[in-house]
């Protein structure tokens, strides 16, 4: 990640302490605010949720800071590499099929989903899970 403003630092302080709620309101009042690295911002709020164990909220932030990430120039490859690898390490602690169930969730349509839901369902209902 760049050097953090002031501001920032803070939020990431408050994490190292284990304020996770404190931190989260930090982050979003950040967010609210528009003024700072909002693909940073994001990471953190990623970040803060995976510690709470909020998978699905964590991987929503992950997913927005990489978005925004990509979006920029010039790269900022070293922070993108640092926002899949925390995506990784929140994959690692679920389940596969939920999962793939979030992911699906966010990239097809709601009309589409349900049959696909059902026939995974079907598929995975008597296999073990990846991950357990």
């Amino acid at each position: 990640m760049p050097t953090f403003s002031l501001i920032m630092m803070f939020g990431r302080v408050l994490c190292s302490m284990g304020e996770f709620s404190k931190a989260r309101a930090h982050f979003e009042r950040l967010a609210e605010a528009g003024r700072e690295d909002q693909a940073s911002i994001q990471h953190n709020l990623g970040f803060v949720h995976a510690q709470q164990q909020n998978f699905k909220e964590a991987l929503q932030h992950y997913a927005q800071a990489r978005s925004l990430l990509l979006q920029t120039h010039p790269s900022r490859l070293q922070e993108l590499a640092a926002t899949l690898n925390n995506m990784a390490a929140v994959f690692s602690q679920v389940k596969y099929t939920q999962i793939l169930r979030h992911y699906l969730e966010i990239h097809i349509t709601e009309g589409n989903s349900n049959a696909f839901f059902n026939h995974l369902d079907r598929r995975t209902s008597s296999s073990p899970t990846l991950f357990s």
